[in-house]
């Protein structure tokens, strides 16, 4: 008699058709993802915040070389750790230090999420993490005042994500605004060894100032709000946004909007008319339009069911610039918005129209990360090298790699020599419109190319 078989492995499973250990872990965060998210949606303060953090966190604990089930440990109790405390105070490690009052409310609440959920069996490092995060680096935190590396990593990690998120995305934070990358930084660095890790501390401090230069090199890219309560609409136009190179907002309601207006950059913003109720859209644009971040915005159009001809004369009395029905192909519809764009920037004056040049250091973020985010983001620009062993510069059209020189190669050769370059600085100029072309090779294939040379030494 055959001994039975032992249970499939990852791979097994995997040539069957049957979900991978992995499959099911990221399909489980995703839940979460989608369920937070809708319990955080009637906080403004609030909504996206677990999932900033959840990112920081993956972020931050990938780059310590964590083990996968570390990770998703960590990432989980990023997504739970707000469970329960829908109190009047947000609840983070630098909130309870500052503040008595938070201090006298997380004491109360910091087990809540793990009691919620006491029928789902979350991993040990879901539970320390989320039950530690109050802990404090130099011992005073609670609930069982450890202290230095005796806090739990994923607990660590969690209060540095969970106070940086605040502090960027809500403006009641103890700054009283919202701050940038930056400033966020050097405020929780007032806390260093005292709330928290230095190690883990220092650690944020590069995964976020590479995320500050990647926002930096993406300064010019437009940023669409969509203002849509049918999210089959909004999920397909968003879809095809990102895929043009824009960034995007979702915003379901009148108020939600104007929140998103106020609180950021939005260049264009497309609009339905009815929303929560019957015209919201047409108050929103009047609104908007009154208040100092109604001004900033380039592009404004009406995408809407309704048609009459009395509705499209109060739409352009409002200054909106375009008038689109639905249904309408979202490959056209963003084709259109982007022809609205040109239009406007060629229309504005030199200095405001000219996007800003980035620079850089390789060792701050190497050459194929510059790569990738200029092609995800199809720039149009040259990538100016200098190192101690010369110059070279990488030419971009829409995001692909046209032109390529690294005295004395040029093309393919060059850009493979240049992935190999560890030190020295880039600058990237988008006044500097390449006009040659070497390069036929999409920018993924040559950077598939360039790893597998290094690999093997060839370059």
């Amino acid at each position: 008699m055959a001994p039975p078989r032992p249970p499939p492995g990852g791979a097994e499973r995997a040539a069957r058709g049957q979900p991978t250990q992995a499959t099911l872990t990221s399909d489980y965060v995703e839940t979460l993802n989608v369920l937070v998210s809708l319990l955080e949606n009637s906080r403004p303060d609030l909504r996206g915040h677990s999932a900033l953090t959840a990112r920081l966190v993956r972020k931050v604990s990938d780059r310590m070389g964590l083990s996968p089930a570390q990770v998703a440990g960590n990432v989980v109790a990023a997504y739970l750790h707000d469970i329960g405390k829908a109190g009047t105070y947000h609840l983070t490690a630098l909130n309870v230090a500052e503040y008595e009052g938070h201090r006298a409310a997380a004491h109360k609440v910091f087990n809540v999420p793990e009691r919620f959920l006491q029928g789902v069996q979350l991993s040990s490092d879901t539970k320390t993490a989320v039950n530690g995060m109050y802990e404090r680096f130099d011992g005073k935190g609670f609930p069982l005042g450890l202290a230095g590396k005796d806090i739990p990593l994923g607990a660590r990690i969690l209060a540095v994500a969970d106070a940086y998120a605040d502090l960027t995305q809500n403006p009641r934070n103890p700054a009283r605004r919202m701050l940038n990358a930056g400033e966020a930084i050097q405020f929780l660095s007032k806390h260093k060894g005292t709330i928290f890790d230095p190690t883990v501390l220092d650690l944020f401090r590069a995964e976020v100032s590479g995320d500050d230069l990647r926002a930096k090199i993406l300064a010019d890219r437009h940023t669409v709000l969509l203002v849509d309560t049918d999210p089959e609409d909004t999920t397909v136009l968003e879809l095809k946004l990102l895929e043009a190179g824009f960034d995007v907002r979702i915003a379901r309601t009148m108020p939600q909007a104007l929140h998103e207006l106020r609180a950021r950059e939005i260049a264009i913003v497309i609009s339905e008319i009815d929303l929560e109720v019957a015209d919201a859209g047409l108050t929103l644009r009047s609104t908007a339009t009154a208040e100092a971040a109604g001004q900033n915005v380039m592009v404004w159009v009406i995408h809407t069911r309704k048609t009459d001809r009395q509705l499209a004369e109060i739409v352009f009395e409002l200054g909106v610039d375009d008038l689109v029905s639905k249904p309408s192909p979202p490959d056209v519809f963003v084709t259109k918005v982007r022809q609205l764009v040109e239009r406007k920037r060629s229309r504005a004056p030199a200095s405001a129209a000219a996007p800003r040049g980035v620079s850089g250091s390789l060792a701050e973020m190497a050459l194929p990360d510059v790569v990738q985010i200029l092609w995800h983001g199809r720039k149009t620009c040259t990538v100016k090298i200098k190192t101690s062993k010369g110059t070279g510069d990488i030419g971009f059209v829409d995001g692909q790699i046209v032109d390529a020189r690294l005295p004395p190669h040029r093309g393919e050769e060059a850009f493979y020599r240049m992935l190999n370059l560890k030190e020295g600085d880039f600058q990237i100029d988008p006044q500097a419109i390449p006009t040659g072309k070497t390069i036929d090779q999409s920018p993924e294939g040559l950077l598939l190319e360039g790893m597998r040379r290094l690999d093997e030494g060839l370059i």
